[in-house]
């Protein structure tokens, strides 16, 4: 009878074996991120089971017992990745997509996209003899974008539709001399300010009856649309205001005489009357504005890494550099 039970007993034992390891099956799978590209050197969990993807974006876990298991998949910029699969004898495989963060896309792609109306001199304008957008803004971007690793990418648009631009996606970020407004902080978000500015009066040479706002009633004042100079001169009682695409339409209708004064920010109306001695500025600033690189809402972390950047280049001297470069003279205190 013992003999009966003992052989019962292996035999139960040499099942229970077979059966394990009949039940084993691998897991495998790819992780790309939500760029579609592949990604290398994510650590993928399987229980007590760990593994990092190879240079193809490839995981394997081979002789799984079968049973429910939670997988979770990290990367450094990522969301963590948490799902609830089933493993058969059969195996599984389970291809993962990784969200990343603004600032791990930017890093991944190797470009940081910048959006600008490259008709703002001296923060922005194309050189026709190079063919490229140069400018105070224009290094900066490219600045940045050394200090993040990557390459500068310059997206020319038009004034009117860059916010509009920058919410659906087609660049990374606006470096174009915006002013942070509380109305466009509704709509988008900005860095910490990066240059001082304000509004001024430009006037023809000749003119001698206007010295600063209170002299502009019953007067034909050009502004580029969609700007603060806009909302400036709207705030000016008793004027008409003539709207433009290209602030320096606007200064050219100024020289034939179709318009009497231009409103518009200080260093953009300063760097065009040094090549137009038939115009000149006004008066004193009006108006205190700021500008601040334009992120799309909750992109926390590019926000803040280039927020870091621009106290680094303020604080080493490299900003410094850059101004008097467009400018002349250092910023002041």
């Amino acid at each position: 009878m013992r003999k009966a039970v003992t052989l019962i007993l292996m035999l139960a034992i040499v099942v229970a074996i077979l059966t394990g390891c009949a039940a084993a099956g691998s897991v495998s799978g790819v992780v790309k991120g939500d760029d579609g590209k592949i990604v290398s050197g994510a650590t993928v969990q399987l229980g007590s089971l760990s593994a990092t993807t190879d240079s193809t974006g490839h995981f394997t876990f081979d002789k799984v017992k079968a049973g429910n298991y939670v997988l979770k998949v990290s990367a450094d910029g990522a969301d963590p990745y948490k799902k609830n699969i089933t493993v058969s004898k059969k195996g599984l495989t389970v291809n993962v997509t990784l969200k990343f963060n603004s600032l791990a896309k930017v890093k991944r792609a190797g470009v940081l996209t910048v959006g600008a109306d490259t008709t703002y001199p001296p923060f922005e304008w194309i050189d026709t003899k190079k063919g490229q957008p140069v400018g105070f803004d224009i290094d900066l971007a490219n600045l940045i974008a050394e200090k993040l690793g990557v390459k500068a990418k310059i997206i020319s648009t038009a004034w009117d539709g860059i916010i509009p631009a920058l919410k659906s996606g087609k660049f990374d970020v606006i470096i174009s001399a915006m002013t942070i407004t509380p109305e466009r902080a509704k709509e988008i978000d900005f860095s910490i300010p990066y240059y001082d500015s304000g509004q001024i009066i430009a006037v023809r040479k000749d003119n001698t009856a206007i010295h600063g706002p209170q002299d502009l009633a019953g007067k034909v004042v050009g502004v580029q649309t969609g700007t603060t100079g806009e909302e400036a001169a709207k705030k000016i009682k008793g004027i008409k205001i003539k709207e433009y695409p290209d602030i320096q339409y606007a200064f050219t209708d100024l020289e034939m005489g179709r318009i009497d004064a231009v409103v518009n920010d200080l260093p953009v109306s300063a760097y065009f009357i040094k090549t137009h001695p038939n115009l000149k500025l006004v008066g004193k600033l009006f108006t205190v504005e700021h500008y601040g690189i334009a992120f799309r809402k909750d992109e926390k972390a590019l926000k803040e890494e280039i927020n870091n950047i621009l106290k680094q280049i303020k604080s080493d001297g490299e900003y410094d550099q850059l101004y008097e470069k467009w400018f002349g003279k250092k910023p002041e205190d």
